[in-house]
């Protein structure tokens, strides 16, 4: 960071107050996830309502674990297909570069296996209520990528209740020393500040960790820091003066709270990315590696799945939260029953001795038989009595055990209805059977609600992170680093960023020219790339296509099969007899589009072929009346 070691700590001191202002803010999120985490994850079932002295079993119900094992396979679609879809007004050169912007964050989807990390993002958005998954390049494979990191690492602005006013986000990390070293490289002092940092082999809060997924121990010398990424000047915080004075020392310039005061006002707000260290030192002052912040672009290095908002904050809240009550009814519930329910299936019963006359210590074992029995010995001098007055077995009708059962299933019914989670999605029947087709289509459609506008966030998050990846790749990939991956022509297609106003064969001449370029090589090099030319503004715009993302949910292709299924009966067989070859090609079109929904590639492929070839019978000459069309290959 430029500055003088005063002015640096001032910032750093700045930056950890926002972290820990972070912090509070979302602490109630926090603590609603890390409870809905423990009733599904965690393997300590010794929760705190259930430190009862005589409870001699600890319950844990899989009600939250039973949720999120079915809402997340639900909810998150395997890779989907991302399409950068040409504009109307586009040019030869801007179709063939979003094909080529198509292809590649199509193939990028598989090889960065981003379908993991969507699945990472979907079950934190289940538990927490949000997942996040950031954008970049990936520092290995090179490629653009989107990859899942926790939400409990992530940091948003305290002061904004909208995306919108969100000014700063963050996230915590805890990063061997040496890849740290590597990302700062060549900033001064930066890999020196990382040598020095105090090591950690564990999260800060171990020594107190509360839940057993809080540990984490490693062999390699790791840093506990944090990466801020900020369009607000840190002069605009509380301090903010205090460090554009330190700034200001030694140039000169006066440092009285009036002139620092105007100076602040003055400052264009430069979006900044910083790495502090957990005790505030300033690592590394940098640009971003993706200027997602672009006015047009106007976004962040990460996205969030959000399934519920909070109104009272930028943090949501879990679609599990609402379960919690019952969860802990249940549990409760159950450890009751269970913790007694060894005394409740006793067997009791009297050994009789009367008159002093009673059973040999061999027929009393005989009777003991099994862990289960209980006897006492009684002696009885001349009383009558009936074995039924010695003998005390389980009644299933009167014992409190079945009102506990009862009352299980009542809490269990209200979590169901609390959470979504109902029977219908996982067993295909509801408590009740379904006695007409129509019953059970109603039953499946309201069952679906939340889940569909679970689905609805799930579609936006995967538009957004296909947006990003568009833009990073056209940020940062060239021709010449397009050209191993795609080939030759691909290269070219890809296009070059240059600056504003440098899109034509002059603007590029110039540019050529002032890189120390001879004129004819300018001209020459400016000829060809002008056409295959685009800006960072024409990335931001999207003026080139439109990125969308085709919905690769399991329902929704059933949805679109039992449809095509539907009008292909209605009239699929009409059209392929007709002698029209235009209702012909009609007819094979939708045959290979209800072929391509069931993943007969091949097979679709060759049946719009068949369509093509009767849409150019249509332009050519007719044959006399009646005559089938010419060279129709069904009628060969």
């Amino acid at each position: 960071m430029t500055g003088s070691k005063e002015a640096n700590d001032l910032a750093g001191k700045i930056l950890l107050k926002r972290v820990k202002a972070a912090k509070r803010a979302k602490k109630r999120f926090d603590e609603s996830g890390k409870e809905v985490w423990r009733y599904g994850y965690s393997t300590d079932y010794n929760f705190e309502y259930q430190n009862m002295s005589n409870a001699s079993f600890k319950a844990k119900v899989a009600k939250t674990t039973e949720a999120i094992q079915i809402m997340v396979p639900m909810l998150m679609p395997p890779n989907p297909n991302r399409l950068a879809a040409p504009r109307a007004w586009s040019t030869p050169e801007s179709m063939a570069r979003s094909e080529r912007r198509s292809a590649y964050v199509n193939y990028t989807v598989k090889k960065t296996d981003l379908s993991t990390h969507s699945r990472q993002v979907g079950t934190d958005a289940v538990i927490y209520g949000r997942g996040v998954a950031w954008t970049g390049m990936h520092p290995r494979k090179g490629l653009v990528c989107t990859e899942w990191d926790s939400v409990r690492n992530l940091l948003v602005d305290p002061n904004a209740k909208t995306w919108d006013q969100v000014a700063w986000i963050g996230r915590e990390r805890y990063r061997p020393k040496f890849e740290v070293m590597d990302e700062v490289k060549g900033i001064p002092g930066a890999a020196e500040i990382v040598r020095e940092a105090r090591s950690t082999s564990k999260r800060a809060s171990d020594a107190e960790a509360k839940y057993d997924w809080e540990q984490r121990d490693t062999n390699a010398d790791c840093i506990h820091y944090y990466e801020i990424y900020t369009r607000v000047g840190i002069h605009n915080d509380q301090g903010g003066l205090d460090w554009l004075r330190a700034m200001a020392k030694g140039t000169g310039l006066p440092t009285d709270d009036k002139t620092m005061a105007e100076a602040a006002l003055e400052l264009e707000e430069s979006p900044r990315k910083y790495l502090i260290t957990d005790d505030g030192r300033v690592i590394a002052d940098m640009d971003w590696e993706i200027p997602f912040f672009h006015p047009k672009m106007d976004s962040w290095p990460c996205s969030v799945l959000d399934f519920y908002p909070n109104p009272e904050s930028i943090w949501p809240v879990s679609p599990l939260e609402s379960g919690l009550g019952y969860q802990r009814a249940m549990n409760y519930l159950a450890t009751v029953m269970m913790g007694r329910i060894k005394f409740s299936f006793r067997t009791l019963m009297a050994v009789v001795k009367q008159n002093r006359n009673g059973l040999s210590d061999d027929d009393k074992f005989k009777i003991l038989e099994g862990p289960d029995i209980n006897a006492m010995e009684l002696d009885i001098q001349g009383d009558t009595a009936k074995i039924g007055d010695y003998l005390q077995q389980f009644d299933w009708k009167n014992d409190y055990i079945a009102a506990a059962i009862q009352a299980f299933s009542f809490f269990e019914t209200l979590f169901e209805k609390a959470t979504g989670l109902y029977a219908i999605l996982y067993s295909g029947e509801g408590q009740t059977q379904s006695r007409t087709a129509q019953d059970a289509s109603i039953k499946d459609r309201n069952s679906r609600n939340r889940i569909e506008d679970l689905r609805d966030q799930v579609a936006r998050f995967h538009s957004d992170i296909a947006r990003k990846e568009t833009f990073a790749a056209g940020f940062l990939l060239t021709p010449e680093t397009i050209q191993p991956l795609m080939g030759d022509q691909a290269a070219m297609e890809w296009g070059t960023l240059v600056p504003d106003g440098a899109t034509t064969p002059e603007g590029l001449m110039m540019l050529y020219l002032q890189n120390g370029m001879d004129v004819n090589a300018a001209m020459e090099r400016a000829i060809q790339v002008a056409p295959f030319a685009y800006t960072i503004d024409d990335l931001a715009e999207e003026s080139d296509c439109d990125i969308e993302v085709s919905s690769a949910r399991r329902h929704d292709l059933d949805q679109q099969i039992d449809a095509m299924k539907e009008l292909w009966n209605q009239n699929g067989t009409v059209m392929l007899q007709s002698m029209d070859p235009i209702e012909k090609a009609e007819g094979y079109h939708q045959l290979a589009a209800y072929n391509k929904l069931l993943g007969l590639t091949e097979a679709a492929n060759r049946l719009t072929g068949l369509a093509q070839h009767f849409e150019q019978m249509a332009m050519m000459p007719m044959g006399p009346p009646g005559a089938p069309p010419p060279g129709d290959p069904t009628l060969a």
